[in-house]
């Protein structure tokens, strides 16, 4: 198996223990510490502070042409505000 082995990394132009080291790594789930997964939660689900620091409205959906919020959140402003 060795020679095996050695043939299939002398054509790849590696070493025997490169190799070896890079099968092993796509076999074995690897601890990467910058790979996290998230996922958003919707801003009901956040605490309160971190609602209020949002300063976004609680309730009701945005629009389909308003994908960035940026009419739900001048509305909002203007209401609290009192700038109408």
């Amino acid at each position: 198996m060795y020679d095996q082995v050695k043939v299939y990394a002398d054509e790849k132009k590696v070493s025997v223990d490169d190799f070896v080291v890079s099968l092993i790594r796509t076999i074995t789930p690897q601890k990467n510490p910058r790979k996290k997964k998230y996922q958003m939660k919707a801003v009901e689900e956040l605490s309160p502070v971190l609602q209020s620091i949002l300063n976004m409205p609680r309730t009701g959906q945005v629009d389909a042409n308003d994908i960035n919020g940026d009419k739900a959140r001048l509305e909002y402003y203007t209401d609290k505000y009192e700038l109408a």
